[in-house]
């Protein structure tokens, strides 16, 4: 394959990169200013995390507390130097290193193009699914209001099921990759809501690839497929490990976990929050 052909095909992804990047700045015009968001649930976490980010810097140590939450809380999901930060390099990368907020409407528009692909969808249409994607309403609202580790998970999961929808097609190497690093970044976003809604929507498809694998007598690429993405699975797993265990842990002493009140309705009481609360 010469130089030609290879720009040949790669023209469209070239083009739509560059679309999305002035659609991007088009929207958030005040951005090209130097103008930001109030965004309050981010103002409200700096404000939360600021004593832990000084005694940081100060001492060298992850304190793993803070006084500035509540009456003093450990900082598990407030501000702590795990390990997997090293992933937020790959997270710039497809934000093309541009200002805030243009870069949140980069990772909902480039996200989806890539699950469009992974369809084998036409570039240019793969182009349009991204925009009406990224331009939902919620996701416009939530950048405003601060709920950035919510977009994050929103922009990786459509890759990372286009992974997972590549390996049950039989490209288990791509697939298996593709499903892997989106996987990892995936849960690096550390908003396990949006997470289980996504483990949701991956076990209908499990169900349905069964299925389909057993009406044509080949169970043998549905277990292989299941098998790649285990990997995938308890790599993506293994990198996020231990702040997953950790908000696993803390999830005991949390109203999540199981109270040791009995006072009210016992009916409403469950092992976790009150069913009126969950609902």
């Amino acid at each position: 394959m010469n130089f030609k052909s290879i720009f040949k095909s790669a023209l469209p992804h070239l083009v739509s990169i560059v679309a999305f990047i002035i659609i991007a700045f088009i929207y958030f015009q005040p951005a090209l200013e130097g103008k930001v968001y109030k965004k309050g649930d981010s103002i409200n976490a700096w404000g939360g995390k600021k004593e832990i980010i000084d005694f940081r810097n100060d001492t060298g140590e992850d304190p793993l507390w803070t006084n500035s939450m509540f009456g003093g809380m450990p900082a598990y999901q407030i501000n702590v130097d795990y390990q997997a930060k090293d992933m937020y390099f790959f997270k710039q990368i497809m934000e093309l290193h541009t200002p805030d907020p243009v870069r949140y409407l980069l990772l909902y528009l480039i996200g989806f193009y890539i699950l469009m692909l992974s369809l084998r969808i036409n570039p240019w249409l793969s182009l349009a699914g991204a925009i009406a994607y990224a331009f939902s309403t919620y996701f416009i609202i939530i950048i405003g209001a601060g709920h950035l580790w919510k977009v994050n998970a929103l922009a990786f999961i459509p890759p990372a099921l286009g992974g997972i929808l590549m390996v049950f097609r039989g490209r288990y190497l791509w697939g298996g990759l593709l499903a892997t690093f989106f996987l990892i970044m995936e849960l690096y976003s550390n908003h396990v809501q949006m997470t289980y809604y996504f483990v949701i929507m991956v076990f209908c498809i499990v169900i349905f690839e069964f299925y389909h694998q057993l009406k044509q007598k080949n169970l043998a690429h549905f277990f292989k497929a299941i098998g790649v993405l285990a990997i995938a699975s308890i790599i993506a797993l293994g990198v996020n490990f231990t702040n997953l265990y950790n908000s696993y842990d803390y999830t005991k002493s949390t109203i999540r976990g199981k109270s040791e009140l009995t006072l009210g309705d016992k009916d409403n009481k469950t092992a976790g929050v009150d069913k009126d609360y969950g609902t």
